[in-house]
């Protein structure tokens, strides 16, 4: 599965996805280092694309009613205990509701990696979607916000990579670096559900289900953020 799965996304290099970033995220992070994952769509996409990672690294994630809010300041009490670099890897969403902690994170020297597709859009895969009258003001909340600046405020040093081999870059950038960095992934939702899509028809068609399986995608129906 591995395999396929990395022979998938080479193909598909030449843009990031929200499931791109999350299987390249392991073999760019650096031996022994520690991720957090922000909950709703990045804690999935990990589950199911992440390509297998060094032993010595960990990952933290927050569940039950802590929901999205303080990712960031998780990840700074994690790197205030911690010898080895700190990686958080977080939707627009929770970083808008925690923009504070990035002076947390300046401190701890943390990397931030934003993936923002503009909006809450695991509430797409939900059956509120339905709900046109009230699902674009209530659950989506769709912007037009980007981060450079929020970056800038704290004094942190940024970079928007557009590509497989320049997020690879980044991320070697920020570990090199002796402060912390904010590595924003902007995605557009329509192309990426596309090639979500492209991808879900590529796995069925390797690893066909079996008896009493299914081969959909189940957070279109089950997930909750």
């Amino acid at each position: 599965m591995a395999e396929s799965l990395s022979t998938w996304f080479e193909k598909e290099s030449e843009i990031l996805t929200e499931a791109s970033v999350a299987h390249v995220l392991p073999a760019s992070m650096g031996a022994g280092n520690i991720v957090v994952l922000g909950n709703s769509l990045p804690v999935r996409n990990a589950d199911r694309f992440a390509a297998p990672a060094d032993t010595n690294s960990r990952t933290i994630l927050n569940r039950g009613a802590s929901g999205i809010d303080g990712t960031i300041a998780v990840g700074a009490g994690v790197a205030a205990g911690a010898s080895n670099r700190v990686i958080v890897m977080l939707g627009d969403q929770a970083l808008l509701h925690d923009l504070n902690s990035l002076a947390l994170a300046d401190q701890a020297g943390m990397i931030v990696i934003v993936v923002n597709n503009y909006g809450g859009r695991i509430f797409h895969r939900l059956p509120i979607s339905r709900q046109e009258d009230i699902f674009e003001r209530f659950f989506v909340h769709s912007h037009e916000y980007t981060f450079e600046y929020a970056a800038a405020q704290f004094g942190i040093r940024y970079e928007v990579p557009g590509s497989t081999l320049a997020f690879r870059q980044a991320m070697q950038n920020s570990l090199a670096a002796d402060g912390a960095s904010l590595i924003e992934i902007q995605v557009d939702f329509e192309e990426n559900e596309i090639r979500r899509q492209k991808l879900h028809e590529y796995i069925s068609k390797k690893f066909p289900a079996g008896p009493g399986e299914s081969g959909h995608d189940s957070t279109a129906h089950s997930d909750s953020p």
